[in-house]
């Protein structure tokens, strides 16, 4: 639920966004684009996401392991670019199908399947696009991010003051 809301916001502030456009600006997904991300986005995905969850429901830590490897294999998985929809389990679980329309390149599919492990919270909220077919092209047309973990790092910071300067990013 935590990591809905953050995901959610990551796309909805123009500051977020700028930091989150990393992940989003890969343009085939692999297991590696779930790691394509800025510092910033690594800190809030893995403090707002798993840990408070554990840490506000009292989860005993012999839990955590167990948790914490269903939630990286689930956005592993999730970021494949295979068109698995997990069947039935595709109500509960985000599937790479669910999440590559998240990654799609068209407008019909903005700000769609925020979910990162429980697609509960899309269906809840409203941002569920059940589609079954995999989008065309996924990607940010017009904005690359370099290979270079440096490039990673600079690119939303400058998007970020470009965009609060009123210049186009």
């Amino acid at each position: 639920f935590a990591q809905y809301w953050v995901h959610r916001l990551q796309h909805s502030i123009p500051a977020l966004w700028a930091i989150h456009q990393v992940h989003h600006s890969q343009e085939q997904l692999t297991i590696m684009t779930t790691y394509r991300n800025h510092p910033i986005d690594i800190w809030m995905r893995g403090f707002f996401g798993p840990v408070i969850f554990m840490v506000l429901f009292g989860l005993p830590p012999t839990v955590w392991l167990p948790l914490t490897m269903l939630w990286e294999v689930v956005i592993n998985l999730a970021h494949l670019e295979v068109n698995w929809t997990y069947g039935p389990l595709r109500w509960l679980l985000v599937s790479p199908v669910f999440h590559s329309i998240h990654h799609s390149v068209e407008d019909r599919h903005h700000n769609k399947n925020l979910g990162m492990v429980l697609v509960i919270w899309d269906h809840l909220f409203g941002t569920a696009d059940t589609g079954s077919e995999r989008p065309k092209a996924v990607g940010l047309p017009g904005w690359r991010v370099r290979e270079s973990i440096l490039l990673h790092f600079w690119a939303p910071i400058r998007a970020a003051v470009r965009f609060y300067r009123g210049l186009p990013v």
